[in-house]
């Protein structure tokens, strides 16, 4: 296939392009796209200070997603190529996983209550969609607000941290995902998501032309490949 030659011959091209792109757009650490978050807490340092490497981007083994056919699945049964509410009434396909990793292993998530009942834990980089734009869950407050899988804004009414079993991040090909019934992004504070988004755009690339990469964090990631993964 002729189409199949020419993506996979140019992949490297593609790849250091991404990576020369994301130095180009993140002079500074500091995510300047992403919605502005208030100075932490005490409470909110020492959770991103003590958090395990890695540990910034992910969701618990039990968390759980919608599928296609209005079913749900926990995080650790999900697979890829499942179809997932991504975003109210919308659903994408998992492409890949940046980490996947057991519910034998513990890692310290903040945990969200709304006022409609829903609950969440997530990685403390983890973004989160709100009304200023993508927010990191650790600078989550009481009386902010989030959305809900039908799209309706919800308030958060708790806010606290744990450590549960299980380390996992699917990324669906639209960048977004609905966990517990709120709206997230798959992405992190490293960079913009934007700019994470546009890195990953290879591995879609390979997905679609039936290459599956899965758990790169966890198992070894490719030197050549591992800049678009440690942003996502």
């Amino acid at each position: 296939d002729v189409t199949k030659d020419f993506i996979l011959e140019n992949i490297d091209t593609t790849i250091d392009q991404a990576c020369a792109d994301v130095s180009a757009a993140t002079p500074s650490p500091s995510p300047a796209t992403e919605a502005p978050t208030p100075s932490p807490s005490a409470e909110s340092r020492d959770l991103e200070t003590d958090a395990p490497e890695g540990d910034d981007v992910c969701f618990p083994a039990d968390a759980e997603v919608e599928m296609a056919d209005g079913t749900t699945k926990r995080m650790d049964a999900l697979q890829t190529g499942d179809s997932i509410l991504a975003a109210p009434g919308a659903y994408s396909t998992v492409y890949f996983f940046s980490h996947r990793l057991p519910a034998s292993r513990l890692f310290k998530f903040v945990d969200l209550t709304t006022d409609d009942g829903s609950s969440l834990s997530l990685s403390p980089n983890h973004l989160l969609v709100t009304p200023q734009g993508l927010t990191a869950a650790r600078s989550m407050r009481v009386a902010d607000t989030l959305y809900n899988a039908k799209g309706h804004p919800v308030r958060v009414v708790s806010v606290s941290t744990s450590q549960k079993g299980g380390l996992y991040n699917p990324h669906t090909m639209m960048g977004q995902v609905v966990v517990n019934g709120i709206c997230a992004s798959a992405y992190t504070t490293t960079v913009p998501s934007s700019v994470a988004h546009a890195m990953l755009l290879p591995i879609r690339l390979l997905y679609r032309l039936g290459f599956v990469v899965d758990g790169m964090l966890d198992a070894g990631c490719p030197k050549l490949l591992r800049p678009l993964v440690l942003s996502s």
